[in-house]
Parts: C-alpha cells; sequence; structure tokens
C-alpha cells in the first residue's frame, strides 16, 4: 500500500520537483529506520553487500543513496524490496567495530531526497538518481503550521534527552519548512511506519502536518508519563517518610527498653495461654521475627494473622458441663422420644465423669436411616450437657486440607475446619458434630478420611497437628459425634476409633408420639398457628403415616403435616375467615386435603397361592415385604431371573434352585422337569433394584411350591440367607424387617434361629404382637408355609 502511494506521488511531482541533474552512487539498503536529509546520521553496516557499498563508495569519494528495505528479514534485498524513494548522503567518517573488518560505523551527512531511476546488480547495488528538489517557498498556511510544530516541539525537547544540545537553538530558530522538519523527524519521530510517511511524503505542507500529528502525540505521551513518575514520586516519598518515622520510634522504644507495641501483646498473650516447651519457644521465635520485620513487607502481615490465629484458638477455657444426671435425662426425654441407646450412652459417660472427675470424651457414631433424628440428637446432647455446639457437615469433601489446613508457604493459606470450629466455639470442650462422614471422597488433594484418624483417635488427639499451625492442638476434651446413613462407606481403621451406636428406625406408635409432641408443635409455629388453632386427632396423624409417608424417620411426615396447615392458612384467607374456631383435623380432612393415597398399607397377596412367597427386606428408608414369584415354563431347564436382582440375589436363586435339585427325591419332585422345563424367578417391582443373601428361603419356598404345585400360607412372612445344604444362616435389620411385617397385618414372621436374640431390640408393643418362628433349615420353613 505504501509504495502504490509513493509511486503516485512520484507522478504528480515528476516534472514539478526533479531536477535532471542525475548521477550513479552506491546503494545501502536501511533495516527498519529512514534518515532524513539535513541530518549527521551514526549508521552500523554489518552486511556483506553494503560493506562493499561502502568501500566502493570510500575510493571513489562519491555519495551513497539510502533507500528504505520493504521486508527487514532479507538479507540480499532485490530491486524490488526497496522504495524508490530515499535520501541522498555522503560518508564523513567511518570506524571499525568488527574484529576483522566485518562490521563497520559510518557518519554520514545527508542533504536531498532522491528517486532511484534504475538499479545495476553487482557484489554491491549501483543505482542511477535524480535528486528530488522541494519546495521551501514561503506560504500562511506553511507559516502557522511551522509556528504550532515549534510549540509542541518546545514542550517535547525538554524531556528528549537524545536530542544533539547544539541543535535545541538551531531547530527552535529554523525558518526552513522542509528542514525543520526533516530534523525533527529523524531526531524525535521514532514510530517506523511514521517517519515513512514523513519520508515519501513531498508535499511541504502535508509533511509539517504529519509532524504536527506526531509530536502532539509524543507531548501527551510525556504528560501522560510525567503523571506516572509524580504519583511514584510521592509513594516513594510517603514510604521513606514513614519508614525513618519507624526507624525513630524503633530507636526511641530501646532507648527506653521498650519493645515493638504489636510483639509486646503477642508476648503477653503467649504468658497466658497453655502451651508445651517446644510450641512456647517456637511461638517466641515466630514474634521475634515480627519484631524484627518492616510493617511495609508482606510477610509482616502473614505473621500477624499466623500469631492471631494461635492466640485466638482456646487453651484453657471450659464450658461447665450439666452435671445432674437426672437433669440431663430429663431434657434428654423432651428433645427426644425414644432412641434409649444414645441416652444411655450419654448418661454414662456424664456418671464417670462426675464421679472421676476427668475422663477423655467419647467419640459416638450414630448410624441410622434419613430422618432418624441423628444430627438432632447430637445437638440434643448439646443443649443437654451445657456445651457450645460446632456442627461440620463433610458430605462431598475430597480435600485433605480442608481437615488438616494448608501449609503456610501457600498463598493464601489457613487453617482446617477442626481447628476454623475451634476458635468459633470459644471453648476447648464443645460438642463437635461431624454430619454425613460417610459422604466423604477422596482425588488427587488427598484422602480427608484418613486425615480424620488423628483426629478421632482417643489416644492420639490430645496432639492434633493442624498443617497451618505446625504447633499441637489438644482435642482430647471434644465430644465428637459423627453421622452416617451407614457403615458401608467408612474405612475399618476409621470405624474402629469411634463407638457405633445404630438409631433404629421408628414405629408407627413412636411415629405417632413425635408427630404429637413436637413435629405438629414445630409447624404450627413454622405456619404462625396455636394449638389452639388446630387439633390434628390421632386417627388423623395414623392415616398419614399409613398412607402418605414410606420412611423410617419423620421428615416426609413433618413435610405432610406442614402441607395440611398451609392448605388450611390458605382456605381460610380465601374466605376472609379467622382462626377463632378451633379446626380439628381428622382422616377425611387429611384424604381432602393431600389427595389420593400415595402408599398402600395392606400387602397385595390375600389369598393363598402357588409359587408365591412373602419375604421381608432392609432398604435405607427402612424394612419393605419382598414378594417372591416363580413359575415353570417351557424349555431347556434354564433359571430366567427377572425384577433388577443384585448380584448376590441372583446367586441366592442359584443356591435356592440347586438346593430343591439336589432334594428332588425327598420332595416328590419329577427330576425331568428340570431338563424339559425353565424355572422363572421375579421380585415385582421391577424399577426396584434389589440385592443381598437374606431372601434365601423366600426363594427356595417358592420355587418349591412351583415346583410340587402345592399353595403358600400367606399368614407367614420369612428372612433368612440359606447355603447349599439347607442351613439358615443369621440377617440383619431384624427390627425393620419386623416392623414392615406388622404394618402389612402379617404376624407370623419366621426367623434365623441365631436372630433370637435380636427380638429384644424390637420394641415390647410390637412384639407383643408378632409370632416369631425362629428355623435352623429351610425344611422347617417349608413345613410352615407349604400347604398339603
Amino acid at each position: 500500500m505504501l509504495e502504490k502511494e509513493v509511486n503516485n506521488i512520484e507522478e504528480t511531482y515528476q516534472n514539478s520537483y526533479i531536477d535532471k541533474k542525475e548521477e550513479e552512487v552506491p546503494v545501502i539498503a536501511l533495516r527498519g529506520m529512514c534518515v532524513f536529509p539535513d541530518t549527521l546520521p551514526k549508521l552500523d553496516l554489518g552486511r556483506e553487500i553494503s560493506l562493499k557499498a561502502f568501500k566502493a563508495a570510500e575510493e571513489n569519494n562519491t555519495n551513497i543513496f539510502f533507500p528504505v528495505q520493504k521486508d527487514a528479514e532479507k538479507i540480499r534485498p532485490t530491486m524490488d524490496d526497496i522504495y524508490s524513494i530515499g535520501t541522498l548522503g555522503k560518508i564523513t567518517n567511518h570506524s571499525v567495530s568488527g574484529s576483522a573488518e566485518d562490521a563497520v560505523s559510518i557518519y554520514v551527512k545527508t542533504f536531498c531526497r532522491a528517486k532511484v531511476l534504475s538499479i545495476e546488480e553487482g557484489d554491491y547495488y549501483k543505482a542511477k538518481v535524480e535528486e528530488i528538489i522541494e519546495d521551501d517557498a514561503y506560504s500562511k498556511e506553511r507559516e502557522v503550521a511551522l509556528k504550532t510544530a515549534k510549540e509542541y516541539f518546545d514542550k517535547c525537547v525538554k524531556q528528549v534527552t537524545d536530542l544533539p544540545p547544539k541543535l535545541f537553538s538551531s531547530v527552535k530558530n529554523e525558518t526552513s519548512y522542509n528542514k525543520f522538519c526533516n530534523i525533527i523527524s529523524f531526531y524525535l519521530i521514532k514510530d517506523f511506519k511514521e517517519s515513512k510517511k514523513i519520508l515519501f511524503e513531498l508535499d511541504t505542507y502535508e509533511r509539517l502536518q504529519l509532524v504536527i500529528k506526531n509530536l502532539y502525540i509524543l507531548s501527551e505521551e510525556i504528560d501522560i508519563n510525567n503523571e506516572i513518575m509524580e504519583k511514584v514520586r510521592n509513594s516513594v516519598n510517603q514510604n521513606q517518610k514513614e519508614f525513618f518515622l519507624r526507624e525513630q520510634m524503633k530507636a526511641i522504644s530501646d532507648e527506653l527498653n521498650e519493645s515493638s507495641s504489636e510483639a509486646e501483646e503477642y508476648r503477653e498473650k503467649l504468658k497466658k495461654i497453655k502451651l508445651d516447651e517446644k510450641s512456647f519457644q517456637k511461638i517466641s521465635k515466630e514474634i521475634d521475627r515480627l519484631e524484627k520485620t518492616s510493617p511495609m513487607s508482606a510477610e509482616y502481615s502473614m505473621l500477624c494473622n499466623y500469631l492471631d490465629w494461635v492466640f485466638d484458638l482456646p487453651y484453657i477455657n471450659m464450658s461447665e458441663d450439666r452435671n445432674d444426671i437426672k437433669e440431663v435425662e430429663r431434657i434428654l426425654d423432651s428433645e427426644h422420644y425414644g432412641l434409649e441407646s444414645v441416652k444411655k450412652r450419654i448418661l454414662e459417660y456424664l456418671a464417670v465423669y462426675k464421679f472421676t472427675g476427668s475422663v477423655k470424651a467419647p467419640i459416638l457414631c450414630l448410624v441410622g436411616a434419613p430422618g432418624v433424628g441423628k444430627t438432632s440428637v447430637a445437638m440434643g446432647i448439646a443443649k443437654a450437657l451445657n456445651k457450645e455446639l460446632i456442627r461440620m457437615s463433610l458430605g462431598g469433601i475430597k480435600d485433605e486440607s480442608e481437615i488438616r489446613g494448608h501449609r503456610r508457604t501457600y498463598l493464601g493459606a489457613m487453617p482446617g475446619r477442626i481447628i476454623y470450629n475451634m476458635k468459633n466455639a470459644g471453648t476447648v470442650n464443645p460438642v463437635f458434630v461431624l454430619d454425613e462422614i460417610d459422604k466423604m471422597t477422596s482425588d488427587f488433594r488427598g484422602d480427608p478420611e484418613s486425615a480424620l484418624l488423628e483426629v478421632l483417635d482417643p489416644e492420639q488427639n490430645n496432639s492434633f497437628r493442624d498443617n497451618f499451625l505446625e504447633i499441637p492442638y489438644d482435642l482430647s476434651k471434644v465430644m465428637f459425634i459423627a453421622t452416617a446413613n451407614g457403615l458401608s462407606n467408612i474405612s475399618q481403621p476409621l470405624l474402629d476409633r469411634m463407638e457405633v451406636i445404630e438409631i433404629d428406625s421408628y414405629t408407627d406408635f413412636e411415629k405417632l408420639h413425635i408427630a404429637k409432641e413436637h413435629l405438629i408443635k414445630k409447624a404450627l409455629k413454622a405456619n404462625g398457628l396455636e394449638d389452639k388453632n388446630v387439633v390434628f386427632e390421632n386417627d388423623a396423624v395414623k392415616y398419614i403415616i399409613d398412607y402418605y409417608t414410606d420412611e423410617s424417620g419423620v421428615r416426609e411426615l413433618f413435610r405432610q403435616i406442614n402441607s395440611i396447615l398451609r392448605k388450611l392458612v390458605k382456605s381460610k384467607l380465601e374466605k376472609n375467615e379467622s382462626f377463632d374456631k378451633k379446626i380439628i383435623v381428622t382422616s377425611k380432612t387429611v384424604q381432602k386435603l393431600l389427595g389420593n393415597k400415595k402408599y398402600r398399607k395392606e400387602f397385595i397377596y390375600k389369598e393363598d397361592s402357588v409359587g408365591e412367597a412373602i419375604g421381608l427386606a432392609w432398604t435405607s428408608s427402612g424394612g419393605t415385604v419382598l414378594p417372591i414369584e416363580s413359575a415353570l415354563i417351557s424349555g431347556g431347564g434354564d433359571v430366567v431371573l427377572t425384577g433388577q436382582l443384585g448380584d448376590v440375589m441372583k446367586e441366592s436363586c442359584k443356591i435356592a434352585v440347586d438346593f430343591i435339585k439336589s432334594n428332588a427325591k425327598e420332595y416328590n419332585i419329577d427330576e425331568e422337569l428340570f431338563s424339559k422345563m425353565d424355572i422363572h424367578i421375579h421380585a415385582p417391582e421391577g424399577a426396584v433394584p434389589k440385592d443381598g443373601p437374606s431372601a434365601g428361603v423366600t426363594l427356595a419356598t417358592s420355587v418349591l411350591s412351583t415346583l410340587t404345585n402345592k399353595k403358600i400360607s400367606h399368614s407367614y412372612s420369612m428372612t433368612g440367607e440359606i447355603t447349599l445344604r439347607g442351613r439358615v444362616l443369621p440377617i440383619g435389620g431384624l427390627k425393620e424387617k419386623a416392623l414392615a411385617s406388622y404394618k402389612n397385618g402379617i404376624k407370623n414372621v419366621i426367623i434365623p434361629k441365631d436372630n433370637e436374640k435380636d427380638i429384644e431390640d424390637i420394641p415390647s408393643t410390637i412384639r407383643k404382637e408378632i409370632n416369631f418362628i425362629p428355623v435352623s433349615h429351610v425344611s422347617e420353613v417349608f413345613n410352615y408355609v407349604i400347604l398339603n
């Protein structure tokens, strides 16, 4: 684009400004710079072609043509690689700068612009050029432009240090428009593109305009730079002033034998806290470092932050526990119904503490289904013992530093959440609730579960070491209470450090009592109501429990009660009525407000039938009935399984079928059936995953019934794992399974003989209603449930 402009300029001014005086001179192409007439540039030559051109000019005492090279990267440019307008000059002096004359510095006096007519190639370029005669005549426009340019020059020249001093006055007094532009462009304008525009511009007035533009830009840059430097200078002066004042204060303090106020405050705090000798020495050294560190440095604030954390932690401040065992028992009973095992353990701890005066706080792990009140029990314990409460949710934590903190070498380092919460508690003996301890995971940032091993170990937590603090901290007086929905996701080493207390599912009777004593009152308050406004009949609460909830705890029950109250408030407001008249909520009211029943109460099988056995299962929501169906279909002796069964339950199916096969003669079964027919086993509600070994007796009963074509009595439910020899092995979750059987109206429950001891854990109200039948072999089950 620039070449096209140059060609257009050449055509425009060819007749007016070009003298017919021609000469043939060597050519030295310039890379990344321009030289202007009326200047004294110094040029460094290194290319072979340039050195030869220099020698030719020196030997022949001729002028040299200095055009601008289009591509600065080319070592040997062609004629097409150089612009046709350049500057003509003569070498006045030179010096050798290379070890073997491979680099020369030349001093040139330039005198005019010139245009290339032709170029002759060889060891160096020789060009035939014509001098461009520039118009320097006076005009009003040019004079005004020159005056403006000189004003900007006066502003800029004071800040430009590389302009030759002798030129200051000469440039200021210069009357030649072209000479002024040439000198300014060479010494002040450093932008290569702008320099080329001025060099190639042959109109004097336009050239002045370009110079004014660049001087204006330079003056603005100088103003901005001066403003920045002034701000920096003021800031430095202020910092120096503060530094000297602090040094003077320090000198005065030393003369008066006084220490730094902040360091002295920390030393006073150090005397009041309880630390071992090594920790005391370490903190003392950190205070000494603080005293020697400049307050202006970043390390000073980091040291202050560290020391603040150390001294803000509680070391000897203990809350006064409530020691009246009867009062604690009363508070626990008023806060939570049931949960006898938890209350018993807390009262035991308190009794020993009161008897001995000191005892290590227990580390409990409350395990149970969602909604049974694990977290609220922990909070109730804090209230009963009059302790500070800390709750820390561990669900989803992946980073070990969340427990142990970051090392102080990291930017923005902080203590872990254990130390952070201890600081907030303000006492050394709070109740520390570790919620959802089974929901932690690990990744490349470490294993937070392993980091908890030290925290929850009674033999180690008296010297817990956080990475940020770097000194041991005593956690032995903290009562840690962890909560979990299950134990399968907790590692054995961590589990071994805790005392596990299982919180069983609530019975319907317990749910009714909890609703009447706690949930309804809480819901009334949340909806702006009182006991005198709304009353729930017992049948209404039972109706909600039976047909609108299916859970181990009471969360859904609370939500449904809330829903009923919200609908009542909305109805009253729509009718513009008040609650002056007490509303009695009955089962009909519940059905009207909550709509169709969500859950069925009674089991689907009403009549005795072939191949349909009633099993019992444990889920995270509590116990449930697990019906098993089987049927014979034409085939080749395969066992077909459906109902989304897990691997363990599939193995139980295989064991049940193989047991029946191996005892076919005893049960009068035609053995040819096993080769001619397929046995299809199905667990209804196929969308629900099912797994576990405890359905073994149910599977065997269903298969035997199908193969013998004998009905199964539906007045029995059963649970138990079987072996290939037919022995019945113990199972877990007997209480939940018994409750499920009772809820579905099945009063005879067949259980493994080894589970007889677990019957005592079942509430007496339910235990009296159920007939438990312990068995040790699956043949005993058949005797009870297979009808002849």
